[in-house]
């Protein structure tokens, strides 16, 4: 009875069938459970250690690229652009951050790197995998201070992580256990979904954005959590961009050095067609959107979709002339996209702006 009521506390007690109820029947539940554990683990840590794969193989036949050269910086721009870095308001601490990532890049860089190479020794040890996932919480917020996109669901992960490997693993991981690990973390690219996240940072990028036109003839900047779950696509942007635009670059991230060199030096270079959908989802999902805030204006009126948990979080203080309107003050929205080139000035942005195309989205 003791041994079932032991097994029975296991967070993963439920996954494993209890078909029979012998002396061996806990120990084997207790391994299978372990077993399960460091493969969900390992998963995740895979993600850690194929960006850090990804940001070697984007420099080519130069490894060092990312490390060496790679303009940590211009992240924070990119964060200003999309109107979710969380200092926007504050030009001084803005500019602060700039110079402070641009001095130090190459030593950032590499440490980076150096801790998502990592995740494959995190089987050593609950200590060890601990301290990798709270190192990699402490990249998150880095993150956020800088780019403005706050991985939440991942930080929140790392934390349960550490803290089971503290309570689940006191007397050290089993050998299967971690060849388990190990195998998941190598094998996670190509088993689950994982990310792949390395590139090279510039600031010329096709950037879309939304604005309502209001009764008393006003265009208002919209920020992206108005769009719920589609705030992300958004952002990224992963949406309709018109043709003859600047090349769609997630994040402003290039995977290949022609590109990025071309966005270091804002170049010529544009995509004739682009596959980003059509200009139809994007009006569907304007209609939908603002069909859903008229039949609940409660959400308009009190701003309630700041509080949708999302990667990329709207900074509330940069749309305060949106936070002041009502949906009965919005007849419509107008959707545009940019062709532009940021740049810091004084903790400000700057946009050279090449290219903009202009649609208006009619709801009434």
């Amino acid at each position: 009875m003791g041994a079932d009521r032991t097994v029975a506390c296991s967070p993963l007690a439920w996954l494993i069938p209890v078909a029979r109820r012998d002396d061996a029947a806990p120990e084997v539940r207790r391994k299978a459970q372990d077993l399960i554990w460091a493969c969900a683990v390992g998963a995740h840590l895979g993600s850690y250690l194929w960006s850090g794969v990804a940001k070697i193989l984007v420099g080519g036949d130069e490894p060092l690229t990312w490390i060496l050269q790679n303009p940590t910086q211009i992240s924070i721009l990119i964060g200003l652009e999309r109107g979710d870095n969380p200092f926007a308001q504050w030009p001084g601490v803005v500019q602060l951050l700039w110079d402070g990532v641009a001095s130090i890049a190459p030593l950032m860089n590499a440490l980076v790197l150096g801790v998502q190479l990592l995740a494959v020794i995190a089987a050593l040890s609950p200590a060890v995998l601990a301290t990798l996932c709270l190192l990699y919480d402490l990249f998150h917020v880095g993150v956020y201070l800088t780019l403005g996109a706050l991985f939440h669901f991942w930080i929140i992960t790392n934390l349960f992580i550490a803290r089971a490997a503290g309570s689940l693993h006191r007397t050290g991981f089993s050998t299967s256990t971690k060849v388990t690990m190990v195998l998941s973390v190598f094998l996670a690219q190509f088993i689950f979904s994982t990310n792949y996240l390395g590139w090279l940072d510039g600031g010329k990028l096709a950037m879309p954005h939304f604005y309502a036109h209001t009764t008393d003839g006003r265009d208002v900047p919209i920020p992206g959590n108005y769009f719920g779950i589609f705030s992300y696509p958004i952002g990224h942007p992963s949406i309709f961009i018109p043709n003859d635009h600047f090349p769609v670059l997630i994040g402003g991230g290039s995977d290949d050095r022609e590109t990025w060199e071309d966005a270091l030096s804002c170049g010529p270079k544009v995509s004739e067609h682009q596959e980003t959908g059509s200009f139809a989802s994007v009006t569907d999902l304007v209609q939908r959107t603002d069909r859903l805030m008229r039949a609940k204006p409660g959400l308009k009126s009190h701003n309630l979709y700041y509080f949708y948990p999302h990667h990329l979080p709207s900074n509330p203080l940069a749309y305060e002339e949106f936070n002041k309107l009502t949906i009965d003050d919005i007849a419509a929205y107008v959707y545009v996209v940019d062709s532009v080139c940021l740049d810091l000035k004084d903790g400000r942005l700057v946009r050279d702006v090449r290219k903009s195309s202009r649609t208006v989205i009619q709801v009434r």
